[in-house]
């Protein structure tokens, strides 16, 4: 008799599933495998776009540069260190010892023989004032100069036998040139300047008419006097102070050696300079073109150089370089007395001071500057407490820091911040902030990472953003190279691309890639093997894309799996090499392949192709549970 027995049951194999998605920026402050699931321990030339997902970058071009006969009408010299707004049509270069007015039509020379060094410019009243590090320049759209310093009636109701009477106004720094006004109770010749060793008498007026040198007076330079001739006759007494002496006698130009302004208050102020590192200088109310010689503040420690200005509510921050001896930032303020504006000075905070003078922005409401440990903001809800300083940059710090910092230079572009050092940028995201304190509010940006960007100065203006190179170039963004829906061409794609005449040259291809965390998936001690099926990326739409998928394991550096190409039929972008018939999104890409036995996993989706879009959206992969590690 046969006997049928029962076959066992077996149980169904459970799969089961990684997604990736809600994505935020790099981490490089810690292990690969430690990295929240979110963020990329490895990622380059990837942004977030308006919706936070990473996407490749655009690329930038040469707009003016000696390579490109025809782009420019003068050679531009080496380094690049600024590039300056002054209209909407026009731009200021300063570049090696030259100052070059840019426009469409190319670069011409403004000014030669100017500081090699860098410095900074503020426009005021359509004027743009210069400071080269050596001179102090004003620039109206056709002459360049130096500024015309505002010449002070330091003395009035003088008596004449002396020189002296009514202090009425300061000294100017910025010239030479000082007037006094005398009352005269009888007739008088001899004219006391109160100061002796005098330079140049400029103008002597009489009842508002300007008298003549030896017709009418003769000057006598040491013992600092006017004497009237005969043939002028002598002054006869008046009601009022008739007669103005304009003189000169030398002082010294503290600003023509400052490297930095900032305007608060509706007074500018200017530091930088090698001769008084700690002391910063301030002009009069709205008026540029006077900075009266008793118009300074020492700031803290003779041992420390004032690095920079943030503003902070209705307070100006002074950010001075480290030192062991004393704050680091101090509080500048307003107040009134009866004649005058003060400005008050409180310690701030002590702490890490700033290493360049070329990142300090405010960042929407965050005032921030780079430190050697990193970038730090001044949290204004804190500004008296110990609390104020706040590390913004954790997440790039190892990478960061790593650089030689005093020359990294940032500007603020479209909410985001650009910190670029040794070509390459580290980029902050105001909208993607990870908050470590809710009650205080501290948190940390979210921070991409690029290479390829040989900045020695970075220029925002109007969305798009500038930069000049080392070698001389003026390079741009190509943000602003998008099609009549507001779509970025293909051509944006490109690094080191140029016009010349209506010929557009392609530049070098972009290498972007995003790396998923390292994962064991909840077990380092079982081996997984990740499906054939069920395992993909979910990719941003392009005219022209592809993508190469990687998987690293424990066993391997990296195994490129797959390569696939996802653009579309898109007449306004036609990629012959690829072409195809299709004009649906082809978004969704399958790994296809099994990958046994693995304790960790990764995946690089990477692009490094030429004019080609990327972005990525969503990685999924599914796995089995296998046998323990031995």
């Amino acid at each position: 008799m046969v006997r049928i027995t029962e076959m066992p049951k077996i149980p169904g194999v459970s799969y089961y599933k990684k997604k990736y998605d809600n994505f935020a920026g790099v981490d490089f402050s810690t292990d690969g495998s430690t990295v929240a699931d979110k963020r990329s321990p490895d990622a380059l030339n990837m942004i977030s776009d308006s919706g936070g997902y990473p996407v490749k970058r655009c690329g930038w071009r040469i707009l003016h540069t000696t390579a490109l006969n025809g782009e420019t009408t003068e050679d531009i010299e080496t380094p690049v260190y600024a590039i300056y707004y002054f209209d909407d049509t026009e731009f200021v270069i300063h570049a090696g010892t030259k100052l070059y007015s840019m426009k469409s039509t190319g670069c011409t020379v403004i000014k030669s023989s100017v500081n090699n060094g860098k410095g900074d410019a503020f426009l005021y009243d359509d004027v743009l004032y210069i400071l080269t590090g050596t001179e102090y320049l004003s620039y109206d759209g056709t002459t360049i100069q130096a500024v015309d310093g505002y010449v002070p009636l330091i003395t009035i109701a003088a008596t004449p036998a002396t020189g002296s009477g009514t202090y009425y106004q300061d000294l100017n720094m910025l010239t030479p040139k000082r007037k006094i006004s005398y009352t005269i109770t009888e007739q008088t010749v001899s004219f006391k300047l109160g100061v002796t060793d005098i330079s140049s008498v400029d103008e002597v007026k009489l009842n508002d008419v300007v008298k003549t040198v030896d017709t009418d007076y003769t000057v006598n330079l040491s013992q600092g006097a006017v004497l009237f001739v005969s043939g002028g006759g002598e002054i006869l007494p008046t009601t009022g102070d008739s007669l103005v002496i304009t003189f000169s006698k030398n002082v010294e130009n503290k600003i023509s050696k400052c490297t930095f302004a900032t305007i608060y208050n509706n007074h500018v102020f200017f530091g930088g300079t090698a001769d008084y590192p700690s002391t910063d200088f301030y002009s009069e109310l709205n008026d540029p073109t006077y900075v009266p010689d008793t118009s300074y503040t020492t700031i803290g420690s003779d041992d420390a150089a004032i690095m920079g200005y943030l503003h902070i509510n209705d307070a100006l921050a002074i950010v001075k370089a480290e030192n062991q001896q004393d704050a680091a930032v101090f509080l500048r303020t307003y107040d009134y007395d009866s004649t005058d504006v003060l400005f008050p000075i409180t310690q701030g905070l002590t702490g890490d001071g700033a290493i360049s003078k070329g990142v300090f922005c405010r960042l929407i409401d965050d005032p921030i500057f780079l430190t050697r440990n990193g970038v730090y903001a001044i949290g204004s809800e804190y500004i008296k407490s110990e609390r104020v300083m706040q590390s913004r940059s954790s997440f790039v710090n190892p990478k960061l820091t790593l650089e030689t910092l005093a020359n990294a230079i940032a500007t603020i572009w479209n909410g985001y911040l650009v910190l670029c050092v040794n070509d390459q940028a580290f980029i902050a995201d105001s909208r993607q902030r990870s908050y470590t304190n809710n009650i205080t509010g501290t948190f940390e940006y979210e921070w991409y990472y690029f290479d390829n960007i040989p900045a020695s100065c970075l220029f925002e203006n109007d969305g798009e953003l500038y930069f000049g190179t080392a070698d001389g170039k003026i390079c741009k963004f190509n943000t602003d190279l998008i099609d009549s829906n507001g779509n970025t061409l293909m051509s944006a794609y490109s690094d080191g691309g140029y016009y010349t005449g209506e010929t557009w040259t392609d530049g070098e291809a972009i290498t972007a890639y995003w790396t998923t965390p390292v994962s064991d998936d909840n077990s380092f001690m079982t081996y997984k093997t990740m499906q054939k099926k069920g395992c993909g990326a979910f990719l941003k739409t392009y005219a022209a894309s592809s993508v190469n998928t990687y998987i690293i394991t424990d066993k391997d550096f990296g195994t490129l799996i797959k390569s696939d190409y996802l653009g579309l039929l898109d007449f306004g972008y036609i990629d012959f090499e690829h072409f195809i018939f299709s004009s649906l999104p082809k978004n969704i890409v399958s790994f296809g392949k099994k990958i046994k036995k693995y304790k960790t996993i990764q995946i690089k989706l990477e692009n490094d192709q030429l004019n080609q879009g990327f972005g990525v959206f969503a990685i999924e992969r599914r796995f089995i549970y296998g046998s323990s590690v031995k």
